[in-house]
């Protein structure tokens, strides 16, 4: 046995045992529901957290209509096991470990097919420790967000799962563009024009979060790729608003194509449920020579959105958002996307739904006919444990 499918097995070995205590925990207690899981060491708790997220899409590349079963290509299904103790009243210790399943048949081809499992579908997030200071803030040693990560990701509206802020993420690079003369495929994918311009996301990094200070906190770490990040984020209320921003920078300083990347974002709700959210992100290449000197990648979002909980079953909420990436991958290249979100929440089942429209652009300089656009919709699915 490989020493993957070994560390697989183990694994998937121990998230049985971990599940068949669950449900001895809730047959033992007295209204049949489970409430604890017990761990092997008093001092530390253990939590368990997750969620499985399941979409259908009907992709029109302008010559082929295809319908796509996928997990999320954003916000995936996975697990985590939260652990946690304490060293005195002021110092807390935490850990945490997550685990998704990235089953790889979510990038589709509208023209080819796939099928099968792809046997690699277990994939870590995070593995991390936490030292928490109640005065002196955060310091998160292990593989995790690095300092900058999401900031151009935040929003007040909630609506993750259906990609605002990520819409390129949908049909990764596997929805491909058609030229307009032909039909053929281009080779380009919607994720390879329109990808995410957010930093350098989770890496092995040592991170530290200061303390909250009227609103503000700051961050900044150091991975193992020899990136540097640092992010300033403000959460606040204004003039019956809620507010929250935030604004980042990365310096890469080994093996990446791109040596610096800037962004920021800010959203705003009002109390009778409007909001806007307004984000641009920068990347400044390291490349100096051929046809993609100075080909420096840059996006921006602007979304309206209008949330309201409208009956028992828990928030509805709407969100129509703009998207542009330039330069992402040759230059020139101009990205644009549309979309349209509704999200229903299901708070007694844990559970959201939603249905979204999708519309994709791209204008290049060397392909004189043109691309025909792809048109996405999708209905989507995610209960959360």
């Amino acid at each position: 046995m490989s020493n993957y499918n070994f560390k697989k097995a183990h694994l998937l070995a121990g998230s049985a045992v971990v599940a068949l205590g669950v449900v001895a925990a809730g047959q033992a207690s007295a209204d049949g529901h489970a409430r604890v899981v017990k761990n092997s060491r008093d001092q530390v708790s253990l939590r368990i957290s997750g969620q499985i997220h399941r979409e259908i899409h009907v992709a029109d590349d302008g010559s082929n209509t295809k319908v796509a079963h996928t997990d999320s290509n954003y916000s995936s299904s996975r697990f985590r096991f939260h652990l946690a103790s304490k060293v005195n009243k002021d110092l807390r210790v935490g850990g945490l470990a997550e685990i998704a399943m990235d089953d790889n048949r979510n990038g589709f081809n509208i023209q080819a097919p796939s099928s099968g499992r792809s046997g690699n579908d277990l994939q870590t997030r995070i593995m991390e420790i936490t030292f928490t200071h109640s005065q002196l803030g955060k310091l998160s040693m292990g593989a995790g967000s690095a300092a900058a990560d999401a900031v151009n990701n935040i929003n007040l509206h909630g609506v993750s799962a259906a990609l605002p802020n990520g819409i390129g993420f949908l049909g990764g690079g596997g929805l491909q563009f058609t030229n307009s003369s032909n039909g053929d495929q281009s080779g380009t994918g919607i994720g390879n024009v329109h990808g995410d311009l957010d930093f350098n996301g989770r890496e092995p990094r040592l991170r530290y979060d200061t303390p909250v200070l009227m609103g503000f906190k700051g961050a900044i770490s150091h991975s193992s790729s020899q990136d540097i990040e640092y992010s300033i984020h403000y959460n606040g209320k204004m003039f019956d608003t809620n507010v929250r921003a935030a604004a980042g920078m990365a310096q890469n300083t080994s093996g990446r194509a791109i040596g610096e990347m800037y962004g920021a974002q800010l959203s705003l709700r009002h109390s009778s449920g409007l909001g806007t959210t307004f984000g641009c992100h920068y990347q400044n290449s390291k490349t100096n020579s051929g046809e993609n000197a100075e080909q420096d990648p840059a996006g921006c979002v602007i979304q309206g959105h209008f949330q309201r909980k409208f009956n028992e079953m828990g928030n509805t909420t709407l969100v129509v958002e703009y998207d542009q990436k330039d330069d992402v991958q040759n230059r020139g290249d101009i990205a644009k996307a549309y979309g349209v979100t509704l999200k229903q929440d299901i708070d007694v089942a844990g559970l959201d739904v939603f249905a979204k429209y999708s519309n994709y652009e791209l204008e290049r300089d060397t392909v004189e006919a043109g691309f025909r656009d792809i048109d996405v919709f999708t209905v989507g699915s995610r209960v959360r444990f």
